[in-house]
């Protein structure tokens, strides 16, 4: 006999669980059964009276777990966007970094442009210079010739 209520409880555990079978419909199919065995009407009314639940124990170790978990995943959030920030905020800074570099470097670019232009110029003007001058002289000379052939 306790070996058909033990295959009994296991076989309808699942059922049970999944609530394909209510809990009224299992005490009845266990009072049928256990009919057979003729154990007197105290055992068919204890099994008959309501069962009353015992709050789960591990319902609440299950939540504080959850609970700890939730507030890990906040935690580990909250890391995540505060290094996410600081890498936008060193991008940013190296960003502008790099643009003040580049600005550097153009007014450094145009600076010697400006220079070279200059020194271009001055070239330019010492080259007119000394045509003008070697031109008076060869006029010159040319004069003191004429003078000397006359």
């Amino acid at each position: 006999m306790l070996q058909g209520i033990s295959q009994f409880g296991h076989g309808i555990g699942p059922l049970l669980e999944t609530g394909i079978l209510s809990k009224d419909a299992a005490k009845q199919l266990l009072i049928s059964m256990l009919r057979r065995f003729k154990l007197g009407r105290e055992v068919e009314e204890a099994i008959d009276q309501p069962i009353e639940e015992t709050p789960d124990e591990d319902a609440g170790a299950k939540q504080a777990e959850q609970q700890a978990q939730q507030m890990e995943m906040q935690k580990s959030q909250a890391e995540m966007q505060s290094r996410m920030q600081e890498l936008e905020m060193k991008g940013q800074q190296q960003q502008q970094h790099m643009q003040s570099e580049m600005q550097k470097m153009q007014m450094q670019g145009q600076q010697d442009q400006m220079a070279h232009q200059a020194k271009i110029k001055e070239i330019e003007m010492k080259m007119v210079q000394d045509r003008e001058k070697h031109q008076f002289e060869m006029r010159s000379l040319a004069v003191k010739e004429n003078q000397v052939g006359k």
